[in-house]
């Protein structure tokens, strides 16, 4: 069996409307708003660079990889080329979530709609820490309370080993 990969045909290939960030080598960026799996509109007159970083906004994280841009025609459409199959699958998968609304734009980032992710601290909050001192004891009041334990249970076993031997 051969398995043939073939292009979408370019009618079907539909821009979708959500951010997209070139990076730029100065650390500039530019927003994309309206892309597909392989290419994109800009309509600013800003001039795009050949090389960059195309960087997609997803919830908290930003996916980020190099990407050469050529222009296809001259009505404002750029094309992403120079991608490896794990940048152009990742970038379809995106598109596709998109086009099929699983995923949204909301302000500069794509959260997906199905699934909500909080933001979690990654230290203890400063709650955290005083509730943690609240609760253990002064450390010389849990040494008097351990050798107060080990004194009776000392006598305890001392008293009943007496025992044993007078019977």
């Amino acid at each position: 069996m051969k398995i043939h990969h073939q292009a979408p045909h370019p009618e079907l290939d539909f821009l979708v409307k959500a951010p997209l960030r070139l990076e730029l080598a100065g650390g500039d960026s530019l927003f994309v708003m309206e892309w597909s799996s392989s290419e994109f509109r800009y309509a600013q007159s800003d001039a795009i660079p050949r090389y960059c970083h195309l960087c997609i906004p997803f919830q908290v994280v930003d996916l980020r990889f190099p990407v050469i841009i050529e222009k296809v025609s001259d009505d404002e459409i750029y094309q992403f080329s120079g991608l490896n199959g794990c940048q152009r699958e990742a970038l379809a998968v995106f598109y596709r979530s998109v086009l099929s609304g699983k995923t949204d734009a909301m302000d500069d980032v794509i959260v997906s709609l199905d699934a909500t992710v909080d933001l979690v601290p990654m230290g203890e909050t400063e709650e955290e820490k005083s509730a943690e001192l609240k609760k253990v004891k002064p450390r010389i009041l849990r040494i008097l309370c351990n050798v107060f334990y080990y004194a009776v249970l000392s006598f305890v076993c001392s008293c009943s080993a007496t025992r044993v031997t007078r019977t």
